[in-house]
């Protein structure tokens, strides 16, 4: 899914042209969309990543659905909301200490969730 912001530039560009959006080759919409592209790109390095099946399956599926624009970019968004909890906790056990095990057990079970 290419994103809104990278659609209005490339329009722009190409009514700035008098040229369509595909066809031929105009400078100031390659321009654009070079611009377009790499301002919404950051460094990326390709990774193996080994996950149980069904996870696998569901995680295709919900891409060939449109619920996401790919697998890698669900697996990023993933690696990136978990590296921020994990940052977010590690700020609130500096400055408040980590909880006592009983605090937490009695967390987990006024919540409903097992421990890992």
């Amino acid at each position: 899914m290419v994103g809104f912001d990278l659609i209005s530039r490339l329009r722009s560009a190409a009514s700035i042209n008098n040229a369509p959006l595909s066809g031929n080759r105009h400078p100031r919409l390659a321009e654009a969309v070079c611009a377009a592209y790499s301002s919404g790109m950051r460094a990326s390095e390709r990774v193996t990543v080994t996950m149980p099946t069904d996870q696998a399956d569901a995680l295709r599926k919900l891409v060939d659905a449109g619920g996401a624009e790919s697998v890698s970019s669900y697996v990023a968004e993933a690696v990136r909301d978990r590296l921020a909890r994990d940052a977010a906790l590690k700020t609130l056990e500096d400055r408040f200490g980590r909880p006592a095990p009983e605090a937490l057990a009695w967390a987990r079970r006024t919540l409903g969730v097992e421990s890992r």
